[in-house]
Parts: structure tokens; C-alpha cells; sequence
């Protein structure tokens, strides 16, 4: 298995849920530790990056942004300044429910590219994706520049799409609402 570092980003203001997403739950677990379980497995260490101290309760070591208030951008490169692995990956944290079987396609993926992502039908999932660590110079570049647009800058990297399968979309929902909140606890 290849020497992975996995990060849980969870520095966005959560203006849509109201709340800091990272403490949202499903049933009577948090969606932090919920990740950071799917994680472990195949990580050497599972770090959250985040500037609030309030999750420290995880347990897990928390690193902050060196460029705060810079988007996920600099969440990404703040994991991979920190980082001592080549492969790593990096996990919003309103992903809840991301499976071990995504996880393995990532890690076991012959990554001749700087950033593999998982990609629905519909999108790309820039923020389900294993990163190269060489690719901190470039992020570092852009946020100088103050281009903060995570798409367009992965415009300027080899990137692989990890097609999932239309049943394991469900994997990669992004929970953003205290609406859409209600009706996965609802469903369950």
C-alpha cells in the first residue's frame, strides 16, 4: 500500500448551514469523525485543517491555513506544505458519507498525474481527491496571485477523473443545508 497522509478540510465559513458543518450529524455521529473513520485505514495520518479550535474535541492534529480566508485552495495547500508523503488525500469534510470502497480506487490508482479525483455523471469532486505533494509550489503560486478558484487552477495540472458508478453516486453527496441535513436523518 502506498504511504498515504489524508486531510479533512473544514475552514468554510458554512454561511448556507448556519453552523460549522464539520459538527452536523448524522444520526448521533459528527461528520468529522465520520470521515476520519472512513480515512484511517488507509492513512498514516488522518489531519484536519481547520482555524477552529472548537474541533480539537475529534482529537485529531489540526492544522491551520497559511493563507486564511483563501478558500479550499489554501486548505489544499496548507496539507500539503505540512505533509511528508508524496500521496495524499484531501476530503471535504460535508461529505459525510464517502465509502472505504471510494477511498481504495483512490490509494490503489497508478498516479502518474498530480491530482485524481472522483467525478459523478455530473461533476468532479475536486475535494474528494488524492493530491500530489509536489503540487504545494503551484497552489502557493496561485494564492499569491490571489486566484482562489479551485477549478480553474486544476486547469493548470495533469488530473485523472475516477468515474464512480451511477449507484455510488449517493457516496459523494454534499450535505450544505440545514434542509438537506433534515432529510438524510429523515431517510435513514
Amino acid at each position: 500500500m502506498k504511504k498515504v497522509t489524508s486531510f479533512i478540510l473544514a475552514g468554510g465559513k458554512s454561511s448556507r448551514m448556519g453552523m460549522d458543518k464539520g459538527f452536523c450529524k448524522i444520526g448521533q455521529e459528527e461528520f468529522i469523525p465520520r470521515i476520519a473513520k472512513c480515512l484511517t485505514p488507509f492513512s498514516q495520518e488522518v489531519v484536519l485543517v481547520s482555524g477552529l479550535e472548537a474541533y480539537d474535541v475529534f482529537g485529531l492534529k489540526r492544522i491551520e491555513d497559511i493563507y486564511p480566508g483563501k478558500g479550499p485552495i489554501a486548505g489544499i495547500q496548507a496539507a500539503l506544505e505540512y505533509t511528508s508523503t508524496e500521496n495524499n488525500i484531501i476530503m471535504s469534510c460535508d461529505i459525510p458519507f464517502i465509502s472505504p470502497t471510494l477511498i481504495q480506487r483512490l490509494v490503489d490508482e497508478t498516479q502518474e498525474q498530480d491530482v485524481i479525483h472522483l467525478a459523478t455523471r455530473h461533476e468532479t469532486m475536486p475535494l474528494a481527491a488524492l493530491y500530489k505533494k509536489s503540487c504545494r509550489t503551484y497552489f502557493k503560486s496561485r494564492l499569491e496571485k490571489d486566484e482562489l478558484k479551485l477549478r480553474d487552477a486544476l486547469k493548470g495540472l495533469q488530473v485523472k477523473n475516477i468515474q464512480v458508478a451511477e449507484e455510488e453516486e449517493r457516496f459523494l453527496s454534499n450535505i450544505n443545508t440545514p434542509q438537506e441535513l433534515k432529510k438524510i436523518n429523515h431517510d435513514r
